[in-house]
């Protein structure tokens, strides 16, 4: 961390300029939302081995949102760390894209997180705390 060598783990992290895309129709062919022109509410949820620790709120009728963040979580060695976008659909949502990754003192060094797919990306700085 800055110029001192630390232990990566157990550590607090950071995650910052988060973003997600969607793609312009649900896999099955439809349109996220019946608005005008279809678009997603998206928001993402933030799990670590599987328990959501931070959820965002939610960016109405985009297609790429961002969020600052910073949203804190704790980190031990061998984790999961798990970024879920989805689309608010009021009391019910629908999965847009997940991007789970293996927790590892090579990833925290890179501190930058993409995941993509076809029309779909998660991305996300990720610091010490």
């Amino acid at each position: 961390m800055g110029s001192t060598c630390a232990a990566a783990f157990p550590h607090d992290y950071a995650i910052t300029n988060l973003s997600a895309t969607a793609p312009n129709l649900k896999p099955d062919g439809t349109p996220w939302d019946p608005d005008e022109d279809g678009s997603p509410d998206l928001y993402v949820d933030i799990s670590v081995n599987g328990a959501i620790v931070k959820t965002t709120d939610i960016i109405m009728n985009t297609y790429n949102a961002s969020f600052a963040g910073p949203f804190m979580v704790s980190l031990t060695s061998g984790a999961t760390l798990d970024l879920k976008s989805s689309d608010s659909d009021g009391a019910t949502s629908e999965p847009v894209y997940d991007c789970p990754i293996p927790v590892t003192a090579s990833v925290l060094r890179v501190r930058f997180v993409l995941c993509s797919g076809t029309g779909v990306t998660i991305n996300y700085t990720i610091d010490p705390a």
